[in-house]
């Protein structure tokens, strides 16, 4: 039966329809959740298992603007990332200017729009190339890598907490308990000028990454996730158990989780641009953000 609280994506942007069916070797799934406490869900997300495109976007505003800001953000990445455009020399480049692009159409719709005056969304985005994953990110929407049993977050909070850590006055794992984990550096909407973190990671056999929004991260620690991550190997499964997980935790927020685990020996290797982002460091999974 179809969850009444999910609000699910296509390439259509249709709603309610479930993105991915449930087939054995389907290597992407996503799915939201509304919660325990709110009445509406500012999430959403996109999976494109062909282009290798996965989007979540966490909204926020009132008057039904949070979801307005995700749906804008969702539209405008998805409009602008085509596989051509992914497979240009500077995928990271092209990332950073998309967001850039989806940031100045929340202002200009919230602009022209009274009831959606103040509107933002984070957004997390995830783009494959061969072996090789592209990510950026704006606001607290996360990015994971699970690679031999070790959990690294690859993206970057633009939040006060997350500054606090990275300057030593508060622990790596307070952020998420933190009173000002959700008081955010940066999102989409707000500011004109915006910064997105950016990466390019080779991944490697059996690798899995997990998209969230922070109603999953805020309810559930790193050690969770990462056993939830390893005992459902099948993306659907996963994102399921992670979900409901949350919503036992207190679901306090919308709950997004995208989760996919490349096959690499069925990607094209020969497709994958080895030449991209010249100049442009590669991310080695960093030890210290499996806190």
């Amino acid at each position: 039966m179809t969850d009444p609280h999910a609000t699910r994506l296509l390439s259509d942007f249709s709603e309610v329809t479930p993105t991915f069916t449930s087939k054995d070797g389907d290597w992407c799934y996503g799915d939201t959740h509304t919660g325990q406490v709110r009445t509406n869900n500012e999430d959403r997300f996109f999976c494109d298992e062909a282009r290798g495109l996965f989007i979540v976007a966490d909204g926020m505003g009132g008057h039904a603007a949070g979801e307005e800001a995700s749906r804008i953000v969702i539209d405008t990445l998805v409009g602008a990332l085509s596989a051509a455009t992914l497979s240009s020399p500077s995928p990271q480049k092209i990332l950073e200017e998309v967001l850039g692009q989806a940031n100045g159409e929340v202002i200009r719709q919230s602009e022209n729009n009274f009831q959606w005056r103040g509107m933002g969304s984070t957004a997390v985005v995830a783009a494959l190339d061969g072996t090789t994953l592209y990510s950026a990110n704006v606001g607290d929407s996360r990015a994971y890598v699970l690679r031999e049993g070790r959990l690294h977050q690859i993206s970057r909070d633009h939040s006060v907490a997350a500054v606090m850590a990275e300057q030593n006055h508060i622990k790596r794992e307070e952020v998420r308990t933190h009173a000002l984990r959700n008081r955010l550096t940066m999102c989409l909407g707000i500011e004109e000028q915006i910064l997105p973190d950016t990466l390019r990671l080779d991944l490697q056999c059996d690798d899995c990454v997990l998209l969230c929004s922070d109603g999953l991260w805020d309810m559930l620690p790193d050690e969770e996730i990462r056993h939830l991550l390893q005992l459902y190997p099948v993306p659907q499964e996963a994102v399921k158990a992670l979900i409901q997980a949350a919503n036992e935790a207190g679901g306090q927020d919308n709950i997004t989780a995208i989760v996919f685990r490349p096959q690499l020996s069925t990607l094209s290797v020969e497709g994958a641009n080895s030449d991209s982002d010249s100049g442009e460091d590669t991310v080695i999974l960093r030890s210290n953000v499996n806190g």
